[in-house]
C-alpha cells in the first residue's frame, strides 16, 4: 500500500472515530468506513493508447523485457488487457456479465483469437519492471482503429478508471492528427495527465526526430494547459518509458481521486455536529417545530415526486434531445474535410472508425454536458420545495443556509461519484413502510465481494452498474455509462449500416477534386442527416429513463441527509432530561471533536495541491 493510500485510509478512521465519538448516525461512520475501503482496493490504471500499429504492444514487450504480447495481430483480435504483477502466472479473461475464464500464460494467442467473446483481460505475470511500476497497472489497449465494438467497450471499460495515460503515435503521422488530439482531450478533460511518446524513431534521422518533438511539445503546450513529455523511442529498452512511469507522483494522483470527496463528507460531519451544539441550547417547543417541518419536508419531497416526475422529465428531457444531436451534426460538419481525406483513401475501416470516433466524441461530451446540467437543475427544483424548513432552521438560529448547504453537498457527490469507485454512491432503498433508511452508503445485497471494481462488467462495476437491464442507482459517471452504453451500441449497429454506400464512391470522379466532391456532397447531404436522424430516433428513450433515475437519486439524496440529521435532533430530545452543567460539558466536547474534523479537513485540502 502506497503512503497515500495509508494516509486517507488514517483520516477515513480519524473522521469516523469523530463521528462516533460526537453520536452521529452509523451512516456517517459509513461514508468514511466505505471509502476507506474502496481506497484500500484501488489500483492506478495507466492505460496505453494510440492507432493501430502504434507500437504499443512492442513498448510493453521491451518494457518486460519480454516477448509475451503478440505483435502484427489484426485489430479483429485486439483486446484490452491488464497487466499485473503477480509471481503465479495465469491470464483472466472477463465477459461482460462479469464471469471470467482462465487462461495460462503461454495461450495468450489462443485468448487474441477469441477476443470477440471478452469484455477485457488481466494478465498476472513474474516480471521485475512490473514489480517496479507498482501500484501503477498497465493496460495494453486496443487500438482507436479497433472494430467499431471492440473499441467502444474498451474505452467505457477504462475512461474513468485511467489516472494516467501513455500516448503512442508513430514519427510516420508526423504531426498531432485532428483525431489523436480529440482523444487526448478527453483524457484531459477527465483531470487526467498524460506522457507521449513517438514511436519508431529509428525511422528517421536524429535531426528529424528533434524537429518532430519540438513540433508535439509546441502543439500540446498551445492546446493544453499542463505539461506534458514528449519522448521518442527506437527499437531499444523501454529505459525512458520506465523513467516516465516512476517519475508519476502516485502518491499526489491518488489522493487527488478522493480529496474532494473526503472534503464533502468532512463537511457533512461539521454540519451534522453544529446542528448538534445549536438544537442543544433551544427548549422543548422550538426542536419540536424543526422535527415537524422535517418530517413535513420529507412529505413534500415525496409528493412532489410523485406528483411532478412526468411534468421534470419531459421538462429537462425534451430540448436535451434536440441541442445533443444538433452538437453532433456540427461537430460532423466541422469534421467533413477530415472524413472526405479519409474516406477517399478507399480505407473502408478507417472511414468506418473516424465516423465512429466523432460521433460518439460528440456524443459522450453533450450527453455529459447535459445530464451535468439537469442534475443542477434537478437539485434546485427540488430546493424550491424545501423553502419552510430553510426557514425555520435559519430563525431558530439551528442553522444558516441549510437547503443550499445539502444542495451543494449532493452535487458534490454527484461530480466526484465519477472519480471513485460508483458501488460507494448507492441511492437509498426505501423500508417497507415508506420511510428512507438513513443509511445512505450501505453495500447493496450481493456486492459485498468488491468483484471487478471500477470495472466495465458485472457486480460491484463502476460503469455498467450490475448490468445493463439493472435499475440505474449511481450517481454521477456511473449513470451516464449506462446512458452511453447501450447508445454506443446502436451507434455501432447504425454507423455500418448508413456508410455501407461509401464504398461506391471509392475512385468515382476523372479527377481527385471530383472525388472529393462527390464524397463532401454525399457526407453533407445524406450520411450526416441519416446519423441525426437515428440518434433523434434512439437518444429520447434513453435519456427519459436516465432524467427519471436522475430525479428520483436527488429526492432519495435530500430525504436521506434531512432523515440523517433529524436523527441527530431525535438523540437530543432525549436527552433532554439532562441538567446544565451536563449540556454545557457535552456542547464543550461537540465543539472540541467540531474543530479535530476541521483541522483533518484543513490538512486533507493541503494534499495533492
Amino acid at each position: 500500500m502506497i503512503e497515500a493510500q495509508k494516509k486517507l485510509v488514517e483520516y477515513c478512521g480519524q473522521l469516523a472515530k469523530g463521528a462516533k465519538a460526537a453520536e452521529l448516525e452509523e451512516s456517517f461512520i459509513a461514508r468514511f468506513d466505505n471509502l476507506a475501503n474502496d481506497a484500500e482496493k484501488r489500483q492506478l490504471v495507466v492505460p496505453v493508447v494510440g492507432v493501430f500499429s502504434a507500437g504499443k504492444s512492442s513498448m510493453i514487450n521491451r518494457l518486460m523485457d519480454s516477448s509475451l504480447l503478440p505483435v502484427g495481430i489484426t485489430p479483429e483480435t485486439s483486446l484490452a488487457m491488464e497487466l499485473h504483477y503477480s509471481s503465479e502466472e495465469y491470464i483472466e479473461a472477463v465477459k461482460d456479465d462479469g464471469s471470467t475464464i482462465r487462461y495460462a500464460l503461454k495461450d495468450i494467442k489462443t485468448l487474441k483469437a477469441e477476443a470477440s467473446q471478452y469484455a477485457y483481460a488481466k494478465a498476472f505475470i513474474n516480471n521485475q519492471h512490473l514489480k517496479e511500476i507498482e501500484p501503477l497497472v498497465l493496460v495494453d489497449m486496443p487500438g482507436f482503429d479497433s472494430p467499431l465494438d471492440t473499441h467502444n467497450k474498451a474505452i467505457l471499460a477504462y475512461i474513468d478508471r485511467g489516472c494516467y495515460y501513455l500516448v503512442l503515435s508513430s514519427v510516420g503521422e508526423g504531426t498531432v492528427s485532428r483525431s489523436l488530439l480529440r482523444r487526448l482531450n478527453e483524457i484531459d478533460a477527465l483531470g487526467r495527465g498524460f506522457a507521449f511518446f513517438l514511436t519508431k524513431a529509428d525511422l528517421k534521422t536524429q535531426s528529424d526526430v528533434d524537429s518532430l518533438i519540438a513540433h508535439y511539445r509546441d502543439m500540446l503546450d498551445k492546446e493544453f494547459l499542463s505539461k506534458h513529455p514528449v519522448v521518442s523511442l527506437r527499437n531499444e529498452s523501454a529505459d525512458k518509458v520506465l523513467r516516465v512511469l516512476k517519475a508519476i507522483d502516485e502518491n499526489a494522483v491518488f489522493f487527488r481521486l478522493y480529496k474532494e470527496l473526503l472534503n464533502t463528507y468532512c463537511g457533512e460531519v461539521i454540519d451534522a455536529i453544529n446542528i448538534k451544539i445549536n438544537a442543544s441550547k433551544k427548549d422543548n417547543e422550538a426542536i419540536a417545530a424543526v422535527v415537524r417541518e422535517m418530517e413535513n419536508s420529507i412529505f413534500k419531497l415525496r409528493q412532489k415526486a410523485e406528483d411532478e416526475t412526468a411534468n421534470m422529465r419531459c421538462q429537462y428531457s425534451g430540448g436535451m434531445v434536440n441541442d445533443v444531436v444538433n452538437e453532433v451534426g456540427r461537430t460532423l460538419g466541422d469534421s467533413v474535410d477530415e472524413l472526405v481525406s479519409v474516406a477517399k483513401s478507399g480505407n473502408e475501416r478507417e472511414a468506418s472508425s473516424r465516423f465512429n470516433e466523432i460521433v460518439r466524441t460528440s456524443l459522450v461530451s453533450a450527453l455529459q454536458r447535459k445530464i451535468d446540467a439537469v442534475n443542477q437543475l434537478i437539485v434546485i427544483d427540488f430546493s424550491k420545495s424545501l423553502t419552510e424548513l430553510d426557514k425555520v432552521m435559519k430563525d431558530l438560529e439551528i442553522a444558516q443556509n441549510y437547503i443550499n448547504g445539502i444542495a451543494n453537498k449532493i452535487q458534490s457527490v454527484f461530480v466526484n461519484s465519477k472519480l471513485v469507485d460508483s458501488d460507494l454512491f448507492k441511492t437509498m432503498p426505501e423500508k417497507t413502510d415508506g420511510s428512507v433508511d438513513s443509511d445512505l452508503f450501505k453495500t447493496m445485497p450481493g456486492e459485498t465481494d468488491g468483484s471487478n471494481v471500477g470495472g466495465f462488467h458485472g457486480k460491484g462495476s463502476m460503469l455498467l452498474g450490475g448490468g445493463i437491464g439493472s435499475i440505474a442507482t449511481r450517481l454521477g459517471g456511473a449513470g451516464l455509462a449506462m446512458l452511453f452504453e447501450p447508445i454506443l451500441a446502436v451507434i455501432v449497429l447504425f454507423l455500418p449500416e448508413i456508410l455501407g454506400g461509401l464504398a461506391k464512391l471509392f475512385g468515382i470522379g476523372n479527377n481527385q477534386q471530383e472525388q472529393e466532391d462527390a464524397l463532401r456532397s454525399k457526407f453533407l447531404v445524406e450520411v450526416f442527416p441519416q446519423i441525426k436522424h437515428r440518434l433523434r430516433d434512439e437518444l429520447p428513450s434513453h435519456i427519459e429513463k436516465r432524467v427519471s433515475q436522475l430525479i428520483d437519486q436527488v429526492r432519495l439524496q435530500f430525504e436521506s441527509r434531512i432523515a440523517e440529521q433529524k436523527a441527530v435532533i431525535d438523540k437530543e430530545i432525549a436527552a433532554r432530561g439532562e441538567r446544565g452543567a451536563e449540556v454545557e460539558a457535552k456542547i464543550a466536547s461537540l465543539e472540541k471533536i467540531r474543530d479535530e474534523v476541521k483541522a483533518i479537513n484543513d490538512q486533507i485540502l493541503e494534499e495533492a495541491v
